[in-house]
C-alpha cells in the first residue's frame, strides 16, 4: 500500500470519497432486502426483485450515460449522484416513523439509488485515470481495490449490528450520511479535469462507440465477458444466501454481516499477496488462478450445516479465501481495462461493462428468487456457485493466460484496437 500517491492530495480525497461512497453503497443494497425479510415479512420472490430493481440502472442508465460522462465534468457528476443517493435513503427512516414504509417504496429507493450508483462508478472509473499519472495506476487501483473490498466484506457486519441496535430503517436511513460526506469530499478536491473534446452524436452511437471498444480489443472483450457470466451466478448467490443465513443457519443479522466481516482482512491479504503471486505466475495466469479459486471457495455456502456458530465460522473462512483471492485479480484486470484505452473513452467503455454485467446480474437475482422457490435455496445456491467457478473459461479465449508483465503507461500499444 506504500507509494506516491500518498502524496498527492487530490488522489487522497477521491480515495476518501470512494471509500465512504462504497461503505453506504453496500449499507443501502444489505439493508434494504434485510427490512424487506425483517419488517416486512418479505416473501424470497420480493426480495429477489428488490436485488433486480437495483441492478435494472446499470442496463438503462448504462446505455444513456457513457458518452454524457465523458463530456461532462466527472467529479461533479459523482457529486451529484452522491447527493442524489443521500436523499432517497433518507425517506426510509421517515416513512418508518409515519407508518407508511412499504414494499413499493422499496423497491423504488432500489431502483433510484441504483441508478446513482451507476452513474458515480462510470464517472469515478473514467476520473482515476484522468487524476493518476499511467505509471500508478495499479498503485492507485490498488488502493481502491481494497477500501471497496473492505466495504464490501465489512459492510454487512456493520449493517447488521446497526439494524440490531436501531431496526432495519433507521439503520438504512444513516446510510445516507455516508453519501453526504463523500460529496463534501469531492467538492473539497482542488484538481482542474482536463475538457474531454467529444463530439455528441447521440446515445445509440456513443453506446455503439463503446461496444465496438471493448470487443474489439482482444483482452478487453473476453474480460467482458467472463466478468458478465460472473456476475450472472453472483447475483443468483446475493438474493439467495440471506435466507439460508437467516432461515435455515438461524443466524442472527449481527452474525449474518459478520460471516462477511473476515473478508476485509482476506481483501488486505489480497493486496500484500497480489504483487508476490504475479511475479511467480505472472500477471495473466495469476489472476485466472484467482478468479477460479475464488469461485470454488463458494461452494462452501450451501453445503454449510450445523450450529450457527459453527456455521459463521466456515461462511467467515470461505469469505476470508474469496475475497483474498478477487481482490488479486480485480486490481490487475481494472488497471489493464483502464490503461487500454484514451481517458476520453472510459466512459463509453465503463459503460458497455455495467449494461452487459448489469444486464446478466439482473437475470441472476430474478433466477435465484425463482430457483429458490421451486428447487430450494441450497440447491440454487450450488448451480450458483457451479456457475462462478466455470465463468474462468471466458479468459481462456484471450491472450490473458500468457500475459506475464505487469501494465504499464505504454500497455495498449501492442494491442492493435486499442487506439480508436
Amino acid at each position: 500500500m506504500s507509494g506516491d500517491l500518498w502524496r498527492k492530495p487530490a488522489f487522497m480525497k477521491l480515495w476518501s470519497a470512494q471509500a465512504i461512497s462504497e461503505f453506504g453503497a453496500r449499507f443501502a443494497r444489505d439493508g434494504l432486502p434485510l427490512a424487506a425479510v425483517l419488517v416486512l415479512h418479505g416473501s424470497p420472490h420480493q426480495v429477489g426483485l428488490i436485488a433486480a430493481l437495483a441492478i435494472l440502472p446499470r442496463i438503462v442508465i448504462g446505455t444513456l450515460a457513457g458518452g454524457y460522462i465523458d463530456r461532462s465534468n466527472r467529479r461533479w457528476v459523482m457529486i451529484g449522484a452522491d447527493v442524489m443517493r443521500a436523499l432517497l435513503l433518507a425517506t426510509i427512516p421517515l416513512a418508518a416513523v409515519f407508518h407508511v414504509l412499504s414494499i413499493l417504496q422499496l423497491y423504488g429507493v432500489a431502483f433510484l439509488v441504483g441508478a446513482g450508483s451507476v452513474v458515480f462508478d462510470i464517472a469515478n472509473q473514467a476520473y482515476v485515470p484522468a487524476l493518476v499519472d499511467r505509471e500508478h495506476l495499479l498503485e492507485g487501483n490498488t488502493k481502491l481495490s481494497v477500501t471497496a473490498s473492505l466495504a464490501n466484506v465489512s459492510g454487512p457486519a456493520v449493517t447488521g449490528l446497526l439494524i440490531q441496535l436501531v431496526t432495519a430503517p433507521f439503520a438504512v436511513g444513516l446510510t445516507s450520511i455516508s453519501y453526504g460526506v463523500s460529496a463534501i469530499l469531492l467538492a473539497w478536491m482542488r484538481h482542474t479535469e482536463r475538457p474531454n473534446r467529444v463530439e455528441a452524436k447521440g446515445w445509440l452511437v456513443d453506446f455503439r462507440d463503446g461496444c465496438s471498444a471493448v470487443f474489439g480489443e482482444r483482452i478487453i472483450g473476453p474480460i467482458c465477458l467472463m466478468e458478465t457470466s460472473a456476475n450472472l451466478f453472483v447475483a443468483m448467490f446475493a438474493s439467495l444466501y440471506p435466507f439460508i443465513a437467516l432461515r435455515e443457519l438461524h443466524l442472527t443479522p449481527f452474525m449474518f454481516g459478520a460471516t462477511f466481516a473476515a473478508g476485509g482482512a482476506g481483501a488486505l491479504c489480497g493486496a500484500w499477496l497480489r504483487p508476490w503471486l504475479t511475479r511467480r505466475l505472472g500477471i495473466g495466469p495469476a489472476s485466472i488462478l484467482a478468479i477460479f479459486v475464488a469461485g470454488a471457495a463458494t461452494f462452501v455456502f450451501p453445503l454449510t450445516y450445523g450450529p450457527p456458530v459453527m456455521a459463521a465460522i466456515l461462511l467467515g473462512a470461505a469469505q476470508f479465501v474469496g475475497d483474498a483471492l478477487s481482490t488479486v485479480s480485480g486490481i490487475t484486470i481494472n488497471t489493464l481495462r483502464q490503461s487500454a484505452f484514451e481517458t476520453d473513452r472510459l466512459g463509453r467503455v465503463n459503460s458497455v461493462f455495467q449494461v452487459t454485467v448489469g444486464a446478466a446480474s439482473l437475470v441472476g437475482a430474478l433466477a435465484g428468487g425463482w430457483l429458490g422457490e421451486a428447487l430450494g435455496a441450497r440447491q440454487a445456491l450450488l448451480i450458483a456457485a457451479a456457475g462462478l467457478t466455470g465463468s474462468t473459461l471466458w479468459a481462456f479465449l484471450s491472450p490473458l493466460p500468457g500475459l506475464r508483465h505487469a501494465p504499464g503507461p505504454t500497455l495498449s500499444r501492442g494491442w492493435p484496437s486499442a487506439r480508436m
